[in-house]
């Protein structure tokens, strides 16, 4: 089975953890994740008849979609847990510890409904809160993925901080939600897109690439990247496609150019720029597939370049545009 572009782009930016600093905050992220998959092993007790584990409790707990049982927490040692935790909050955003981060979240959000229960609102709201700082750590728009992550953690806490909604007193809601606005602002994609090459390791950028790959043969290139990317073999023919004709059309400058245009092309963001913008990918796709044979596609050098490159990377762009959209409509209504 071959892998879709998304996949494959999403690898390819993986690319810069083999050559990453190790993460001083590593142990931390290690020790939250395997205290979440340690309970995935342990079902639940009769009745059961959807055999869900603990692991499963604990994500229903945390999202607020189940109270939270003050026994699991003490088998758990969660207060003593959060507590070590509380440094990756200041811990620059990184990929190589998505699993990690997220299972610091759901612990920090299940304190803080267990607080809430208890009528401990205001502190249970801080502990709430540092799920939403979870996504808004430095560096949280340092490429697509890292984005995705953050918007994944956002998600996470809007979710939890619904069950809410309509329970917290009007002064206890509007504490929280001024505490949430005071919170740095979730990233946008602008710099996430200009940050996305910039982030692979430097021989593997696409910038570091064109100048050496741009004289070669079609069949040169395509071994000198089986270099760099071990394993493309196993993906869509469409992106080496897709690749090459950004090579053919584009000089480094233009590489630079053609990434400002496409990172302030959604920002500021909204559905009517999406539904462009989406409309665009679709076309360039249009174009790409069979390049030769377009009647009405693009025609200077630059514009076939902007739509391999949407052929490529646009639906994922798009996508990511999609929910982070959905989440400002999420946080307005729970001002509601």
């Amino acid at each position: 089975m071959r892998a879709s572009l998304t996949l494959l782009c999403c690898l390819l930016a993986l690319a810069t953890v083999s050559g990453a600093e190790p993460d001083p905050h590593q142990k931390l992220y290690d020790e939250a994740r395997r205290v979440v998959q340690g309970l995935q092993e342990n079902v639940l007790p009769a009745p059961n008849p959807d055999q869900e584990t603990e692991a499963e409790l604990l994500q229903a707990m945390a999202h607020g979609d189940k109270a939270v049982d003050p026994a699991f927490c003490r088998r758990l040692g969660l207060d003593e847990l959060t507590d070590r935790l509380l440094p990756v909050l200041d811990a620059p955003f990184r990929t190589d510890n998505v699993g990690g981060s997220i299972a610091a979240s759901r612990l920090f959000l299940m304190r803080g409904h267990k607080l809430c229960q208890e009528g401990k609102v205001a502190e249970g709201q801080a502990w709430l809160l540092k799920a939403h700082r979870m996504a808004r750590r430095p560096e949280a728009d340092g490429n697509l993925l890292r984005l995705l992550t953050a918007i994944a953690l956002e998600n996470i806490a809007l979710s939890a901080d619904g069950a809410y909604v309509g329970t917290w007193s009007q002064g206890e809601s509007q504490a929280f939600m001024r505490a949430l606005e005071a919170l740095p602002p979730l990233p946008g994609l602008r710099h996430a897109v200009l940050n996305d090459d910039l982030s692979l390791n430097e021989p593997t950028r696409f910038r570091t690439l064109l100048p050496k790959l741009k004289p070669l043969t079609s069949a040169e290139r395509r071994k000198k990247l089986v270099e760099h990317f071990p394993g493309i073999q196993n993906f869509e023919p469409e992106f080496l496609l897709y690749y090459e004709g950004m090579i053919d059309n584009l000089t480094p400058a233009g590489w630079d150019s053609l990434l400002q245009d496409i990172a302030g092309e959604l920002e500021p963001l909204d559905p009517e720029k999406l539904r462009a913008f989406k409309a665009r990918v679709m076309a360039a796709k249009d174009f790409a597939k069979y390049p030769s044979k377009a009647s009405n596609g693009p025609t200077t050098p630059m514009k076939k370049a902007e739509a391999f490159y949407l052929a490529l990377l646009g639906a994922p762009i798009e996508r990511t545009a999609a929910i982070r959209l959905d989440l400002d409509l999420k946080t307005r209504l729970l001002k509601v």
